[in-house]
């Protein structure tokens, strides 16, 4: 009797990435992406490139019960507002594999400033003040003014940046000529334009 060998080759799979997204800087943003493959009885793996120059991750590779493809799914957290490449790439059992991409488009976050509580202090003495704020924004940098609210300039306040985006400070000092109750307004302002305030007597 005569025989022949089949060969069959591997087929790749077929990744789709999903639609181009939105999110906020400091926010976890989820990523749910597809991914079909012929062969029933391969298994897979993936990877999530997050576009902003972290570390490349392992995607969490749920394979379909009917077999030929499944989903993979991760989380991100970006640091700063701007539009990012997302590639998912999943690579079969053979060692084939194939990407697709999507946009995500990260959205800036204003600082939220908390001024500190109402104050006393007595004419001709130094008031020290000292607010924090918050920027969910890590790599944002910050500028800040006071309004001291009793007709003199509008000044810089001194800020001092956290590195986790919590618990930064302004802060400043002033000498109040007069006796009376004055509002301080203290505004911070992101490097992106984003700015947020907060008052206190």
């Amino acid at each position: 009797s005569d025989t022949l060998l089949v060969t069959v080759h591997n087929v790749a799979p077929t990744v789709e990435a999903g639609p181009n997204q939105e999110a906020s800087e400091g926010a976890i943003f989820t990523l749910a992406a597809s991914f079909s493959d012929p062969a029933a009885a391969d298994t897979h793996t993936a990877t999530i490139n997050w576009g902003d120059g972290t570390p490349v991750v392992p995607g969490a590779v749920t394979q379909s019960p009917t077999g030929n493809g499944g989903t993979v799914t991760g989380s991100h957290v970006y640091a700063d507002n701007d539009t990012y490449t997302v590639t998912v790439t999943v690579t079969d059992d053979d060692g084939d594999s194939s990407s697709e991409t999507l946009l995500v488009t990260v959205t800036n976050v204003a600082p939220t400033i908390d001024a500190g509580a109402d104050r006393q202090v007595d004419e001709a003495s130094t008031l020290n003040l000292t607010s924090s704020f918050d920027d969910p924004g890590t790599t944002d940098t910050h500028t800040a003014t006071i309004d001291w609210g009793d007709g003199t300039p509008v000044v810089p306040g001194t800020v001092t940046q956290s590195p986790t985006g919590t618990g930064s400070t302004v802060t400043g000092s002033h000498v109040y000529a007069d006796n009376g109750t004055y509002t301080v307004t203290v505004i911070v302002t992101d490097d992106d334009g984003g700015s947020g305030s907060d008052t206190l007597l």
